[in-house]
């Protein structure tokens, strides 16, 4: 037996606390490439960079990263494009992957494509850019319609959607004309909310306290 019901206070403090444990918010995040924020990656391979507690990762396969910032020194100095490899873009003619990861999954719902056009391969003959999320099958995506080289800047927007992500990676089409930059993304992480810590902490506290006073000791 133990004085003044300890196990029934141990209990209501526990069933207090684990249903707090388990409450979160989701926040949702929008990544622009081409704001300054990622001007650092510039000449590298590998850079991270932490958003909103998030730590988000680039990674290039074949060339290193290029951050199309306005004045920067890539092929595209305009500051619209974002993110490319070697040059201004992510390009057919070698391996080139753009890996973008997270420190914990997220809910990726979509990410901002320019420099992809129709018609670079001729008349019905577009650019084309493909995606993995995870490591797994690559998806295609092709330029929209009304996106021509020297009228627009060839946006285009994924709709991903996808839960769980880890990583997403872009390649170009193996032909000889597609290419593409990677402008921006927006996901939602979870995150536990403020007053969800405040509750976790105050119970830690409360049990400690009746710890030292004795609450807990057998009679």
């Amino acid at each position: 037996m133990y004085r003044f019901a300890s196990r029934t206070i141990l209990s209501l403090l526990m069933a207090g606390i684990i249903p707090v444990l388990g409450t979160s918010t989701s926040m949702a995040v929008t990544i622009d490439f081409a704001d300054g924020s990622w001007n650092g990656a510039q000449g590298q391979t590998s850079f991270t960079s932490v958003v909103e507690g998030t730590t988000v990762g680039l990674t290039s396969l074949g060339g290193p990263i290029t951050v199309n910032y306005n004045g920067g020194p890539s092929g595209d100095n305009s500051g619209r494009d974002g993110l490319g490899i070697g040059d201004d873009e992510i390009t057919q003619s070698s391996p080139e992957r753009l890996t973008i990861s997270f420190a914990g999954p997220v809910t990726l719902q979509t990410v901002n494509i320019t420099d992809l056009f129709r018609n670079e391969g001729g008349i019905g003959r577009h650019e084309v850019g493909w995606y993995s999320i995870n490591g797994g099958a690559y998806s295609s995506f092709a330029a929209a319609f009304g996106q021509l080289n020297g009228l627009t800047n060839g946006l285009l927007t994924l709709n991903i959607n996808a839960l769980n992500v880890d990583s997403i990676t872009f390649r170009a089409n193996r032909d000889s004309y597609s290419d593409f930059s990677v402008r921006g993304l927006t996901y939602t992480a979870s995150v536990p909310e403020p007053s969800t810590l405040i509750m976790l902490g105050f119970g830690f506290l409360i049990a400690a306290a009746l710890y030292r006073r004795g609450y807990f000791q057998s009679v």
